[in-house]
């Protein structure tokens, strides 16, 4: 079982790098995920603290990627249809 759940957080691991490139895949929240479900196995063994601090910075980077576009576009002048497609 360990092994399944290794390479499945290893999977999950490489959809959410590719979220980083690919604007339709949630990349910070699939590599907490993939965290997560490695801290399941006897390959690691994180402590709580740890894994709240990742869980906040995956929140506050997902959440960062969704408006900094949007504010950005508006700030320097781009149109509402600009805006909107941010």
């Amino acid at each position: 079982m360990d092994l399944f759940l290794l390479l499945l957080s290893i999977i999950v691991l490489f959809i959410g790098l590719a979220g980083c490139f690919l604007p339709l895949i949630p990349g910070p929240p699939l590599s907490f995920m993939a965290l997560v479900i490695i801290h399941f196995t006897r390959f690691a063994d994180f402590n709580t603290g740890f894994l709240l601090l990742m869980a906040l910075v995956a929140v506050a980077v997902t959440i960062t990627d969704f408006f900094v576009p949007v504010w950005a576009t508006g700030k320097f002048g781009g149109s509402r249809y600009g805006i909107w497609g941010a």
